[in-house]
């Protein structure tokens, strides 16, 4: 009998996106979440969760082609953003896991830092 190899993914029965409610009506209407690219160029208004300097690297390495989803509900970066607009009012999606397995979805297991990208 073939041994079956355990799908590490499997522990995550869920994914995560964090987003200002200011944009649940928006994410609605487009009847799903979209990159911000993809926001820009549908000329669409949003509430951005990164700050200049994260959008600004989001661009110059194509992240922002992508949508951000965490591993867990509480991540960092929802902190930084409290910090930065203490009145955010942000709210988390939780996604299917399924997502991954959808053919041209890529992940990461950290934090998709310059370093981490150059690399």
């Amino acid at each position: 009998m073939m041994a079956i190899a355990h799908d590490p993914l499997l522990r995550n029965p869920h994914l995560f996106h964090f987003t200002d409610m200011s944009n649940m009506s928006k994410i609605r209407e487009l009847g799903g979440i979209y990159s911000t690219a993809n926001l820009r160029e549908m000329g669409e208004a949003f509430c951005a969760g990164g700050d200049q300097d994260s959008l600004s690297l989001d661009v110059r390495y194509g992240m922002d082609r992508y949508v951000h989803l965490c591993w867990a509900a509480g991540h960092p970066m929802a902190g930084r953003i409290k910090e930065r607009k203490p009145d955010a009012n942000l709210f988390y999606l939780k996604i299917d896991r399924a997502v991954l397995y959808t053919p041209g979805v890529r992940f990461a297991t950290a934090w998709c830092t310059p370093t981490v990208l150059r690399s």
